[in-house]
C-alpha cells in the first residue's frame, strides 16, 4: 500500500505550526516539522496581520521539507476566523489584512443594526453577532473609506488568502465563510441584502468550495525553489473550530463536543442549522462544518463544571437526537481531574482527546481528498483507533 504524506499548516493568532501526517495501512502518525510566531502589527493606530511574514514561514517550511527529500501529496491550511485580505485587479494583495482585535469595530454593530436589525441578521445567517465578524469589519472599512477595501477585486478570508499566495487559486471555503456573518447557512451563498449593506458585490467573493476540494498547485517558482514540485493545495475545513470538530472520535451523531483551551466552545454537529428566537436569546451560533453539517455551538466565558452542564442541557433541548457522550478535545482535554468532574456533573461518559484536534481534522480532510477515507465517520473511526 502506498504511503501518503500530507502537510497541515495550522495558523493561530499567536503562533503557527506545520504538522506532517503520514498515512499507511489504515493508520496515521504525525510529526511537527515547523513552528513559528505570529502577532499583530500596530501601524498608525491600526492593527494588521503580517501575512507576508506568515507566507515567508510557509515557504521556509516547504524548503526545509524539500531539502529533507520528503515528498508531499497535498497541503492544507486552517486559521482563525473572520479576518480577510483584499486582492486587486492585477492579483496584488492591497495592503495587510486588518486584525479582528482592532478597535475600529467598536460601536459598529449598533450602527449596522440601524440598517439590518439584530434579530433579522441572526435569522438570515444563524451567526451570533460580535464585533469580530467580517460583516462588521467590512462595514467599518467602508465607513472609514479604506482604499484597499474600496478597490478590492476579490475578498479572501485568511486560509484562502494563504492558499492564494501559494497557488494563485481564488476560492471561498464554506467553513471559514460562515464566520463572516454574511452567509446563508442553508444555501451557503452570501445574502445579497447584507452584501449591499457593506458595499460588496457578488463577484468580489470567489465561488464557494467544500472542504476537500483542490485550490490549485504550488506556483511554479515555489515548486522549483523548494524542490517539492507542483504539490496540490487542498481547501480543508479552513476555520480551525470546524477542523477540530472533524477530529471528534465519535461513532455516531449522538454526541456533544467541548473544545477546551484558552477559550472554550461547546456544541453539537447537526445536519441543518438551528435558528430560532430561543437559540438567538441563548447566544448559540451556527457555523458550517464539513459534508454540509452545521456546528451549533456556544462560546463559554467561564470554564466551570456548572456552566458545562447548563449548556449541555440547553443543547439537548435543541438536538434532534439524544446526546449520549461528551467529547473533550483540544489542549484542555488532558485535565483528567476536570474531565472526571464534568462526567459526574452531566451524568454521561466523557471521552478525552485528541489534543491536536485541529491539525488532525486538517489532515483527515486531505486524506479524504486523496480517497483514503470516504466520509467523516471513516475519519473518526481511524482517529478513535489511533487514540487507543
Amino acid at each position: 500500500m502506498k504511503t501518503y504524506r500530507f502537510l497541515a499548516f495550522d495558523c493561530g493568532t499567536t503562533s503557527g505550526r506545520a504538522i506532517l501526517g503520514t498515512f499507511a495501512d489504515d493508520t496515521f502518525r504525525m510529526e511537527e516539522v515547523y513552528r513559528f510566531p505570529n502577532q499583530t502589527l500596530e501601524i498608525g493606530g491600526k492593527y494588521y496581520w503580517n501575512v507576508y511574514g506568515i507566507y515567508e514561514h510557509l515557504f521556509k517550511c516547504l524548503k526545509e521539507l524539500g531539502e529533507r527529500n520528503i515528498p508531499l501529496d497535498s497541503i492544507g491550511i486552517d486559521t482563525w476566523g473572520c479576518d480577510f485580505g483584499c486582492v486587486g485587479h492585477d492579483g496584488t494583495l492591497l495592503g495587510l489584512p486588518r486584525a479582528y482585535c482592532d478597535p475600529y469595530t467598536d460601536g459598529i454593530p449598533e450602527k449596522f443594526f440601524q440598517k439590518v436589525p439584530h434579530e433579522q441578521l441572526y435569522a438570515l445567517t444563524g451567526i451570533l453577532p460580535t464585533n469580530h465578524n467580517s460583516i462588521f469589519q467590512m462595514y467599518a472599512q467602508a465607513e472609514e473609506g479604506s482604499v484597499a477595501y474600496r478597490h478590492a477585486k476579490r475578498i479572501l478570508f485568511m486560509p484562502d488568502l494563504l492558499s492564494y499566495l501559494l497557488t494563485r487559486g481564488k476560492v471561498c471555503e464554506t467553513t471559514i465563510a460562515s464566520t463572516s456573518g454574511l452567509m446563508n447557512p442553508k444555501t451557503q451563498q452570501f445574502v445579497p441584502s447584507l452584501m449591499e449593506a457593506v458595499g460588496l458585490t457578488e463577484d468580489q467573493i470567489p465561488d464557494r468550495v467544500q472542504p476537500g476540494e483542490t485550490v490549485g498547485k504550488l506556483r511554479f517558482n515555489i515548486a522549483k525553489e523548494t524542490g517539492l514540485g507542483e504539490v496540490p493545495v487542498v481547501a480543508v475545513a479552513g476555520h480551525d473550530t470546524a477542523s477540530a470538530v472533524v477530529a471528534v472520535p465519535a461513532e455516531n451523531e449522538r454526541f456533544a463536543y467541548l473544545i477546551s483551551g484558552a477559550q472554550s466552545l461547546m456544541g453539537i454537529e447537526v445536519n441543518e442549522p438551528i435558528i430560532t428566537e430561543q437559540s438567538a436569546r441563548l447566544n448559540f451560533s451556527n457555523e458550517s462544518g464539513i459534508e454540509g453539517t452545521t456546528c451549533f455551538q456556544k462560546s463559554l466565558k467561564e470554564a466551570d463544571v456548572e456552566q458545562f452542564k447548563e449548556v449541555l442541557d440547553r443543547l439537548q433541548e435543541f438536538a434532534p437526537f439524544n446526546i449520549e457522550k461528551l467529547y473533550v478535545i483540544g489542549d484542555g482535554s488532558t485535565n483528567d481531574q476536570l474531565n472526571q468532574r464534568i462526567a459526574e456533573a452531566i451524568g454521561m461518559p466523557v471521552v478525552a482527546g485528541p489534543t491536536d484536534a485541529t491539525v488532525i481534522g486538517n489532515l483527515m480532510v486531505q486524506a479524504k481528498a486523496a480517497g483514503l477515507v470516504k466520509d467523516r465517520w471513516e475519519m473518526r473511526k481511524m482517529i478513535a483507533k489511533d487514540l487507543h
